[in-house]
């Protein structure tokens, strides 16, 4: 198996954790679920799956860090439950590894939507180009790097704009191949204008200062 921990923060995702785990077990050496309070099947299905259970705070951030705080594995891959995984992409993520201290994956919405498509090829090379790497991405990271960043910062939302921030600042990345599947419901429940222009407000806030706790209690209070 590779030696790979992977962290999983859920908040009602009984219908999405089957696939990801099942997809998952018998490739990486450890397959840890952080449950922030779900109230369906998720914790059920965690232990249906064979995978490792955590009950936590709620919020991505501090479920993120209780969850590679019991990893035991020196790489650490975060991911969110509704992503999809192809069965190279466990691999490449090793591979590049050996080079590098953190990144992430190339993304597919899987969505004939040509905006969605646009907005994927837009992620990549952000990615690629200035290392934004965001959750949807499956960041992944060398424990000794994480440590010495201080892990994620314990925010409900946006853990990822400022962890990968952080990280770009101090070692240089990679963006894997791969792609990594990410679903498109959030994109179709909300709007994609909409989604949008809530995502670049939120970016744009972040780049100029404003708290990102602020932020993220007015991402949290956007109707959904």
């Amino acid at each position: 198996m590779l030696p790979l921990s992977v962290v999983i923060p859920v908040l009602n995702e009984a219908r999405a954790l089957p696939g990801l785990l099942a997809g998952l077990r018998g490739q990486v050496a450890e397959l840890i679920v952080v449950d922030g309070g779900s109230e369906d099947r998720s914790a059920e299905v965690v232990v249906e799956e064979g995978a490792r259970l955590l009950r936590s705070a709620p919020g991505r951030g501090p479920q993120l860090n209780a969850g590679a705080a019991i990893a035991t594995q020196e790489l650490l891959w975060f991911l969110h439950a509704d992503s999809g995984v192809p069965p190279q992409l466990p691999e490449q993520i090793v591979a590049a590894a050996r080079h590098f201290s953190w990144g992430c994956c190339a993304v597919d919405f899987g969505d004939p939507d040509p905006r969605l498509r646009l907005t994927s090829a837009v992620m990549n090379h952000r990615a690629r180009r200035s290392g934004s790497c965001t959750g949807d991405m499956g960041i992944w990271v060398h424990r000794r790097f994480f440590e010495e960043l201080g892990r994620f910062a314990p925010l409900s939302a946006l853990e990822d704009l400022d962890f990968s921030f952080r990280a770009r600042r101090r070692a240089a990345w990679t963006v894997v191949d791969g792609p990594l599947l990410s679903s498109s419901r959030r994109w179709r429940r909300e709007g994609m204008t909409r989604t949008i222009l809530k995502m670049w407000t939120i970016r744009s806030g972040y780049y100029l200062g404003i708290d990102p706790n602020l932020l993220a209690t007015w991402y949290r209070s956007q109707p959904r």
